[in-house]
Order: C-alpha cells, then structure tokens, then sequence
C-alpha cells in the first residue's frame, strides 16, 4: 500500500465535478488561472465519474463542490458559487494558521486518496 507522504503544510484544493455540467465546464478556465495565482496551493480537478473510486464516500448533490485540506486535515467541503473571487476568498480564509479542520473522515479518506493518485 502506497505511504501518504505530503508535506502537512501543503494544501489542495480539488473541484468536485462532472463532465457533463456546464457550470463546472465553465469554471474550469477561471479554476486553471487561480492555480497560477496560488503556486503554493495543488489544485486538481476530479470528475466524479471518471475518478469514483476516489471519492466514492462522498455524497456530491451539488457542482462544483471543493474540497479543500491537506495530507493531515480537511478545511472544507461544500458547494460553492462558481466564481474566482468567490474560490480566493475561500482559500485565504481556510489555509490560514488559524483555520479549523472539518471532524469528516470519509473527506479526509477522499482527499488523500486523490494526493495519491497525483503524486
């Protein structure tokens, strides 16, 4: 079995989506342009479908949903309005040292499970 080996300090941000949703399809670019702006934040889009198996636990209703935490933690998950401004505010409220981490193992399960798979 693979080690989860990531620095703890290092923080993702995965969008939770589907191929065939339009909202999720229209916030791809502006999602790809926020990890220029972030370099020190890994950012990955999971399609739920292609991807199951990673975040199979998980019960997604709603695109997008983010996830955001690192190796040891998860900050957030949840829907959220699909707008740039909207994921940055996002980000530098929850990766701040005084964030609080979310009591939700089946997130942390599906979080580590997709730095696997890209590491």
């Amino acid at each position: 079995m693979p080690v989860l080996n990531s620095d703890p300090r290092s923080w993702w941000i995965l969008c939770l989506c589907a191929e065939w949703c339009n909202v999720c399809r229209a916030l791809h670019p502006d999602f790809e342009a926020l990890s220029a702006d972030w370099p020190q934040i890994r950012f990955a889009w999971v399609d739920v479908e292609d991807e199951e198996a990673l975040v199979e636990e998980l019960e997604i209703e709603t695109f997008p949903t983010m996830l955001i935490g690192n190796a040891d933690e998860v900050r957030f998950l949840g829907p959220v309005q699909p707008r740039a401004e909207v994921l940055a505010r996002l980000l530098a409220g929850l990766t701040s040292d005084d964030g609080v981490a979310l009591d939700d193992p089946a997130a942390l399960a599906a979080l580590q499970a997709v730095i696997l798979s890209r590491t």
